[in-house]
């Protein structure tokens, strides 16, 4: 039975030899193709619908202290030449007003009212009027922290 398998296939390849030739000529080709201009077969890898879970070793993790002093100064920095200092002093906490090199936490003797406003440790508050030209009368202000009275 082997022999008559091995005798038939010969007999095969024998009548087609010119065909598969040609085949073979054509895989070679191929297979060469690929190799030279580098074409990779493998099966792309799709990434499956869904939530994305990265964890965060916090090797390199910014210091505390730097830290603030790089988020304050940012804060300032930030609106250095810019005329939204104001609204966005005006959004901070008594904290994170004392907290700024911009901004002083100063209080309205004639509203009996604290706010944090653009400002600096000399002048204290910049702006001293209102939209409406009204001026404003403060008693005293925190920059940094540390209070300063009005000067008369």
């Amino acid at each position: 039975m082997a022999q008559e398998f091995i005798g038939l296939s010969l007999q095969f390849i024998a009548q087609n030899w010119i065909n598969i030739a040609w085949g073979l000529l054509l895989i070679f080709l191929v297979v060469s193709y690929i190799i030279v201009n580098n074409i990779q077969l493998d099966k792309p890898k799709h990434n499956k619908p869904g939530r994305r879970i990265i964890l965060e070793t916090l090797k390199n993790r910014i210091h505390a202290p730097n830290f603030d002093k790089m988020i304050k100064k940012g804060f300032c920095d930030s609106h250095k030449n810019s005329h939204t200092l104001e609204k966005s002093c005006n959004k901070l906490s008594r904290k994170s007003c004392n907290a700024t090199s911009c901004c002083v936490y100063a209080h309205n003797a004639t509203s009996d009212k604290s706010k944090c406003v653009a400002g600096d440790e000399q002048r204290g508050p910049i702006y001293k009027t209102n939209k409406e030209g009204t001026p404003f009368t403060y008693d005293y202000w925190y920059y940094l922290g540390k209070k300063y009275n009005v000067k008369n």
